[in-house]
């Protein structure tokens, strides 16, 4: 009598236990679904949001009438289409903000281009003035003039491709020769104001030259990368800094299945810039004392690497940061992430 009453004890844990994970499964996907809806996926995804939302619902009626492993399937298919509506959903909004962008670059240049017209006008006109001048002195502050509103314009062209990140030491030469040039020609000294602007816009086409390409290589992988699912872009002065979330589990040392499609599509873009070098980093306040959030980030941050090699990508283009080391990095008021930071300094990349 004991023992069968054992059975049954045992038959009704194990049943409980079996339930328990069903009905955790089906408030996942729930979870997953109103994730989509706030996405907007029946926007933009109304066809997709339809089977995630009718596999849903097969799911519980065949959890209902007991039929567990068919629960199962329909609830893997719920979520996998929510997933896709996520997808889909942020891929328009993304195309959407670019034409609105493209929309306003166009009236940009549009300024630009009156802007320019206006110079040519007024660079017409100084042309005129400098004809009718007979004294050589007025000719020559007329050509200093020329030459600072050229410095300004190769030092604006600069700070337009970033080079206050890429190359702040000769962008600040520039500036500070540019300041010199005015002081002389305030000053009157004509011929001394022409050699420093003459200076500054050499060194003001240096920085444009040396940053406009890693300023495109920065907005190629930034177009790239955005919109990749749980990911955070942020441009930084190194280059570029990706947040991926949801990697792990609390105090987890095992990547997450549903981690995988991020860090694979982030394996993808890396995969078509093989010069550049990648720093790794983890993020974590799971753990009861400092030291224990530190080992558990560098651990993950490992895991993270050894996934990305297996994607075929050199082990030799990625370095762990160790947390807390890279300044301003490690937030520990922030969820628990692996940050990845795409050093463009080291790349060769164009």
């Amino acid at each position: 009598m004991r023992i069968f009453i054992l059975a049954i004890y045992l038959f009704t844990l194990a049943f409980t236990s079996n339930a328990a994970t069903h009905q955790n499964g089906m408030t996942r996907a729930y979870s997953l679904l109103e994730d989509a809806k706030k996405e907007g996926g029946e926007t933009y995804a109304p066809s997709v949001m339809k089977e995630a939302i009718f596999f849903y619902e097969q799911a519980e009626r065949e959890l209902k009438n007991g039929n567990n492993k068919r629960a199962e399937e329909f609830r893997l298919i719920s979520e996998i289409r929510s997933r896709t509506a996520i997808s889909i959903a942020r891929k328009k909004i993304y195309a959407n903000e670019l034409q609105r962008l493209n929309s306003e670059i166009e009236e940009t240049n549009s300024i630009k281009k009156a802007y320019e017209d206006e110079l040519r006008k007024n660079a017409a006109t100084l042309e005129q003035i400098k004809d009718r001048m007979a004294i050589s002195q007025d000719r020559m502050l007329s050509s200093a003039l020329d030459k600072l509103e050229r410095a300004s314009g190769r030092i604006k062209a600069a700070e337009d491709v970033s080079s206050e990140d890429f190359n702040p030491g000769i962008l600040d030469e520039a500036r500070q020769t540019y300041i010199k040039a005015e002081e002389s020609l305030a000053s009157g000294e004509y011929q001394r104001s022409i050699e420093l602007s003459e200076k500054a816009i050499a060194l003001g086409e240096r920085a444009y030259d040396q940053s406009k390409t890693k300023f495109k290589l920065r907005s190629n992988i930034l177009s790239k990368v955005t919109g990749i699912y749980r990911t955070e872009t942020e441009p930084i002065k190194s280059g570029l800094m990706v947040s991926i979330y949801g990697v792990f589990a609390p105090s987890g040392r095992t990547i997450l299945f549903d981690a995988f499609p991020s860090l694979d599509a982030i394996a993808g873009v890396l995969a078509e810039y093989p010069n550049l070098k990648v720093g790794i980093e983890g993020s974590t306040n799971e753990e009861k004392s400092e030291e224990g959030n530190t080992n558990l980030a560098n651990i993950q941050a490992e895991a993270v690497k050894k996934y990305l090699v297996a994607k075929g990508l050199s082990p030799q283009r990625f370095r762990i940061i160790s947390a807390g080391l890279r300044e301003g990095g490690n937030d520990k008021t922030r969820d628990p992430h692996i940050e990845l930071i795409l050093e463009l300094f080291d790349s060769d990349n164009t």
